[in-house]
């Protein structure tokens, strides 16, 4: 009698490994909750065989545009991400993250949790990360910091372009959420308070991510008429950073 090999067995199946190389037929075999081999299997063992010709098989999409940092924690299965193969994303966006939570970024984000009766325990992207992790997720979860959390925990939605010492704190609070595990910045120049910023004050923000190795994600400021102008503003941020 032949040794089970698999917990399951994906048969036929288009494998599109995530490496970047072309996709191939190859079978997939699963033991717990590892792959543990790839090729051809059709001769091999499993207590579960699914026959999957003509279907892809992946190990799961990223999701590059997220905005799950509350419903991540009101319902960790992100079921609604996960039934569409989306294993992994990356939130913060906009211009609006879960961290890092001060002064006025602390209000306007906690009107928002308020609609699932949520009250954020956290201030920084550390503490932050350790909820997410004591309430487990589905999914991998990434972030970037939301440059207006920063605009608002320092300037406390005022407009116009901010001080020496306002532009020092919210250098000074990216650089710690980046260190903390932050993947970069992003900005909603669409929205307030992110209108109200200048290249300039901008750029600096963008040279403290990439200091850090981060990356600069914007939402720009026109998706209509000036959406050429809005494109070649962002693009302008991006080089001076």
């Amino acid at each position: 009698m032949k040794s089970v090999e698999f917990d399951l067995l994906l048969c036929g199946g288009s494998l599109v490994d995530g490496t970047g190389v072309p996709r191939r037929l190859a079978d997939v075999g699963v033991r717990g909750e590892r792959v543990v081999a790839v090729g051809d299997l059709r001769q091999r063992e499993a207590q579960r065989r699914e026959d999957v010709s003509g279907l892809f098989v992946t190990p799961g999409f990223v999701d590059i545009h997220a905005h799950s940092e509350v419903t991540l924690l009101v319902d960790p299965r992100a079921a609604s991400k996960v039934h569409q193969g989306i294993t992994s994303e990356i939130s913060g966006q906009c211009g609006l993250s879960a961290a890092p939570l001060l002064g006025q970024a602390r209000d306007e984000f906690c009107v928002w949790a308020a609609r699932w009766e949520l009250e954020p325990s956290w201030r920084s992207l550390a503490e932050f990360l350790e909820v997410i992790e004591s309430r487990g997720a589905a999914l991998n979860f990434g972030t970037l910091t939301g440059h207006g959390n920063l605009r608002n925990a320092a300037m406390g939605g005022a407009a116009g372009s901010p001080t020496p010492s306002e532009q020092d704190a919210m250098a000074s609070m990216l650089a710690q959420s980046l260190q903390e595990g932050a993947l970069g910045l992003s900005s909603g120049l669409f929205y307030t308070p992110g209108s109200y910023a200048g290249s300039a004050a901008l750029a600096a923000l963008g040279r403290v991510a990439a200091a850090h190795g981060g990356l600069y994600a914007p939402h720009i400021r026109n998706e209509g008429r000036r959406l050429e102008t809005a494109l070649q503003a962002a693009m302008e941020v991006a080089r001076a950073s």
